[in-house]
């Protein structure tokens, strides 16, 4: 074997080694811009979904690796926002199941997620009237079918209905039907 012949294929290997590094760290850069911009979103979709930090937590990290190795092989995502909030919403149906088949609760506190997320400082008459505003809403939201629950969390989340209909498998029109619905219905329970 020829020394010409060696030395081209180890340059050969040597750029097919670069070409991967390279896009090894474009699809960590794109990762890590996806995950600055959406990881807040994300979570607290996850919350309102779940109803438990630490599970919304550990499922948005999930969603972000996901992606992170996804983007890795070379897959290309045509809508990487509607992609990271279909794979946070199924990671939250596959750990409500695992919820209802093993009886858990939700928050370890037995609070509502509401009250985590709020203002820690407001004062005592706030306090009352928040947590009555919160119940009402949480009441209202409970009589919401879990179609409609999704649909606007996710719209709350600033997704459009087209991105929302790509997470749920809806048309972009049932998807605003739904939205719509859910929202006159929270309005009638909450006055």
């Amino acid at each position: 074997m020829s020394s010409w012949y060696r030395n081209s294929v180890g340059i050969s290997i040597l750029r097919r080694e670069r070409a991967d590094e390279v896009c090894a760290s474009k699809a960590e850069r794109e990762a890590t811009r996806l995950f600055v911009a959406l990881r807040e979103p994300v979570y607290l979709y996850l919350a309102r979904v779940l109803r438990d930090a630490a599970a919304a937590e550990d499922l948005t990290q999930e969603a972000f690796l996901s992606l992170y190795s996804t983007l890795h092989k070379g897959t290309r995502v045509t809508d990487p926002r509607a992609w990271v909030f279909r794979v946070a919403h199924n990671l939250a149906i596959n750990w409500l199941r695992k919820v209802k088949t093993h009886g858990e609760e939700g928050l370890e506190s037995g609070r509502p997620l509401t009250a985590e997320l709020s203002d820690p400082r407001p004062d005592a008459e706030d306090i009352v009237l928040q947590d009555e505003k919160h119940r009402r809403i949480e009441f209202a939201m409970r009589r919401l079918s879990q179609q409609e629950r999704e649909c606007l969390d996710l719209r709350l989340e600033g997704l459009r209905y087209r991105e929302i209909g790509e997470v749920m498998g809806l048309s972009g029109s049932s998807v605003a039907t739904v939205v719509e619905r859910a929202i006159a219905k929270l309005i009638r329970e909450t006055q």
